[in-house]
């Protein structure tokens, strides 16, 4: 379902299955958590020399406080036109008779989400972030989703080759 072969194949089961992951963020009880918090007053310590790249599709990040963030899978909150890319933000439901209507011809609206086999998000950006900067911490704790990995272990070997502490 993850991929942009079970969109086509299915468009309806992949919206339902994001439209019902888009309500239940939006419940009152989903909340950030410590951890979102700690990133925030991190940020705040910091400011603009902070930023923060998740792997996460969630809000909790921004509504934890933190502004200056890279969603590298894309975000639930937004969809996106599937023949264009345009990003647009959404907080209800997708149908299938929504369309962007900035083509020439309406085109169906996707999740704004990576999928397997997509380019994560924002990767000229991390690595720019990441030549310039003077901290790098990667916490990669899922082991079974391979762009955030590589992210980390390419980024890491550049960020030292860079800083001259590559052998």
């Amino acid at each position: 379902m993850a991929t942009p072969e079970g969109f086509d194949r299915d468009p309806e089961l992949v919206q339902a299955f994001y439209n019902a992951r888009r309500r239940q963020l939006q419940q009152p009880e989903i909340q950030p958590n410590a951890a979102h918090l700690a990133l925030a007053k991190l940020q705040d310590a910091l400011g603009d020399r902070f930023l923060l790249v998740t792997q996460n599709i969630d809000n909790l990040h921004e509504r934890a406080g933190n502004t200056n963030v890279i969603h590298m899978h894309g975000e639930l909150l937004k969809v996106r036109c599937s023949q264009s890319g345009q990003v647009l933000d959404w907080t209800g439901d997708v149908t299938p008779e929504d369309k962007c209507h900035c083509c020439q011809f309406p085109a169906p609206l996707r999740p704004h989400v990576v999928w397997f086999g997509e380019m994560p998000l924002g990767m000229d950006e991390i690595y720019m972030a990441l030549s310039m900067a003077d901290i790098f911490h990667c916490h990669w704790h899922i082991r079974a989703c391979l762009s955030g990995g590589w992210v980390c272990s390419r980024s890491e070997t550049a960020w030292r080759a860079h800083r001259g502490t590559e052998s």
